[in-house]
């Protein structure tokens, strides 16, 4: 029996015990003839065994797809099992020579000593079958269990985590061996750009350190898959790799110190050898110069030229318009101002995701929108063409390094949305030149009045100074809003941003974009700081100019769609809002009334949409609310400075003051905050 008891502890089958529902159990011919206390004993022992050789079976053939961390964990558990192995080796030994501390008599060996000597075995074998038994249960991917590098770390270290010391040191020891084909990987991914699975990073590593290995690895295979020839120094590499291999990815502050020193020094890297300063400034001056308008006159030329092609397209037999027309009048925009020699310009595009398009006349009617003021942003890429089209920008390397497509797309939101106020801006104007043109023809004939007989004479006087009204409080909103946007946010970002960069807050624009400008002092501006404040800037300028506000941008959307309707109304009148005096004798009353009835419903619409963008407007926080439904605007100044410096009361309040000049210049007569001071609008 002394014999068949080692072969179990070893891991041998035996028919000395069966296994059922109950557990364990000692064979029924067997056990009568054993003492209760060694038939416990026995049964102790059996137990330990079963344990040991679950986990062996596990440590020697691992029931998984091939996996180097599964593996490696197999390879640790197996050698955690030799030290049991030993003690079943070395107890037999003792009991073959007889010796005195375990044999009895020189001829007896009793069970509750073996017991007593594999016992403390029992605790660590049941938490590595333990883990054994979830491994086997965990993920699968078909019919095979699939453990990620990241969730087998962090289950280690889970059950790592103990009061049982023997067990914490096992699994300790088991850490380390997964730890160590990490770091291997994490070499390879940062220093080489090798590939790494983005499930194999554990949850102890923290979300800011994670964002900068994703970030210095695909910079690095970026680099090599473009085929750059300059590599980083081989002495940084080394030093780099003997820092990862002898680091601990649970001494969190230390690793996340060692990456962060990592991303630094590659971040410099690049912006020394790969992506320049230069390259930086030249597209950020691009990109604001072309998406945010800075470049006034070829933004108003492209807004013509568009329009221009409408009308062609609606007057010829090919009414199709695609992307190459816009394109070519982009170019066409560009002759005669200071983006016809700018290199730049051959990187825009014009993209229509619909394919090709019709061109298509304004709304006439008034625009049933479902969409809510608190619900998603409007879209104001429909604006400029009456389809949705995007201005595009291309992404290529090695500035795909500093700027992401995301970033790309709050840049062409960005231009579809300035693009939209000033176009409705020009349009006014424009139609604000046709009704006085129209004035300036009807007195050559009628000198004083408007014309007519009878009542015809007042309709006609109550109409003309009733649309003259509404186009010039339309200009006068849109001139705010405009001055606002254009001055108050773009232009404010803008400076501060170059500022930030050491460069100079203004510069001279000049026929073609200079190579190196001359940088004030010797600051030395780190590229992933330089990251930051871009994505800062970009948050300020969708903040502060309202666009990402719900609330407000869909009442400015509103607006224009009314804009709009007016000048479309006006333009299917003939550029004036009184028919000419033979053709409104031939209609009679009905015509005039139609008109005033149109011009006055746009009218009430555009007051509406006005005091309700005035009353958001005082009541807004600065800051936006947790709940992007509701969420608001934020200065641009506040935002910038408060990132760059930390939130203090100076920029709390320069921004309460910017906002604040804004609705002193939409409420200079006290129209729109005391309504009791109200006087009759209507002229």
């Amino acid at each position: 029996m002394l014999a068949e008891t080692f072969a179990v502890l070893a891991g041998h089958e035996s028919s000395l015990f069966t296994v059922s529902p109950n557990g364990l159990q000692l064979s029924e011919s067997f056990a009568p003839l054993l003492h209760p206390g060694e038939r416990s004993a026995l049964i102790s022992l059996a137990s330990i065994a079963f344990l040991y050789r679950n986990v062996r079976s596990f440590a020697r053939s691992p029931s998984h797809r091939p996996n180097e961390y599964i593996c490696a964990l197999a390879s640790a558990v197996g050698a955690e099992l030799k030290e049991y192995e030993a003690l079943v080796v070395k107890t037999e030994e003792s009991v073959l020579r007889k010796d005195d501390a375990l044999v009895g008599s020189g001829s007896f060996v009793p069970m509750s000593a073996l017991l007593a000597i594999f016992s403390g075995w029992e605790p660590p074998l049941a938490a590595l079958s333990s883990l054994i038994a979830e491994i086997k249960a965990g993920p699968s991917e078909g019919n095979e269990p699939n453990w990620p590098a990241g969730k087998l770390i962090d289950l280690v270290h889970r059950r790592a985590r103990t009061g049982y010391s023997q067990v914490a040191d096992i699994f300790n020891r088991l850490l380390a061996s997964l730890q160590r084909i990490l770091l291997h990987h994490l070499n390879a991914y940062l220093l080489h750009g090798i590939p790494l699975p983005a499930d194999s990073i554990p949850s102890c590593i923290s979300p800011e350190t994670k964002e900068a290995i994703v970030y210095v690895g695909d910079a690095i295979a970026i680099t090599q898959k473009e085929g750059w020839t300059q590599s980083l120094p081989r002495e940084l590499l080394s030093e780099w790799t003997s820092m990862i291999n002898n680091a601990s990815i649970f001494e969190t502050q230390t690793f996340d110190t060692l990456v962060a020193s990592i991303r630094t020094g590659v971040s410099e890297w690049l912006w020394a050898h790969v992506l320049t300063r230069d390259d930086i400034v030249n597209a950020v001056e691009s990109l604001a110069d072309y998406f945010l308008l800075r470049n006034g006159e070829f933004s108003v030329a492209v807004i013509r030229e568009v329009e221009r092609l409408k009308a062609d397209r609606l007057r010829s037999r090919n009414s199709i318009i695609r992307a190459q027309d816009l394109n070519h009048a982009l170019l066409r925009a560009s002759v005669g101002t200071s983006a016809e020699t700018d290199p730049s310009l051959s990187k825009l595009s014009f993209t229509i995701p619909s394919g090709t398009m019709r061109p298509f006349l304004p709304h006439l009617t008034k625009s049933n929108t479902s969409m809510s003021r608190f619900s998603a942003l409007p879209d104001f890429s429909s604006f400029l063409l009456g389809t949705p089209i995007q201005l595009t920008y291309p992404l290529e390397f090695p500035l795909s390094l500093f700027l992401s497509p995301s970033a790309l797309q709050t840049y062409s939101r960005m231009h579809a949305y300035l693009t939209s106020v000033r176009r409705a801006h020009i349009l006014l104007l424009d139609l604000w030149s046709s009704l006085s043109l129209a004035q300036r023809k009807r007195r050559k004939w009628l000198r004083i009045g408007e014309g007519g007989e009878n009542e015809e004479i007042t309709m006609r006087t109550i109409l003309l100074r009733r649309s003259w009204g509404c186009v010039r409080e339309m200009i006068w909103f849109l001139e705010v809003l405009w001055s606002y946007i254009g001055g108050d946010v773009v232009d404010t970002c803008y400076r501060t941003f170059r500022e930030k960069m050491g460069l100079p807050t203004s510069r001279t624009r000049t026929v073609s974009r200079p190579q190196q400008e001359t940088l004030p002092g010797t600051e030395i501006l780190d590229f992933t700081t330089l990251r930051q404040l871009h994505t800062t800037y970009l948050t300020s300028l969708t903040s502060a100019s309202l666009m990402a506000s719900g609330p407000l941008s869909t009442i400015i959307h509103e607006i224009l769609q009314t804009c709009e309707r007016l000048v479309g109304q006006v333009e299917r009148w003939g550029g004036d809002v009184l028919p000419d005096l033979l053709g409104a004798q031939m209609e009679g009353g009905g015509g005039m009334i139609e008109r005033q009835q149109v011009v006055e419903e746009i009218y009430e619409i555009f007051t509406e949409n006005l005091r309700d963008f005035f009353s958001l407007l005082a009541t807004s926080p600065l800051l936006p609310t947790r709940n992007a439904d509701m969420s608001t605007f934020v200065n641009a100044s506040c935002v910038l400075n408060a990132t760059m410096h930390g939130a203090n009361g100076a920029a709390s309040m320069q921004a309460r003051r910017q906002v604040e000049h804004l609705m002193l210049k939409l409420d200079f007569n006290m129209q729109l905050s005391d309504p009791s001071a109200l006087i009759e609008r209507r002229l």
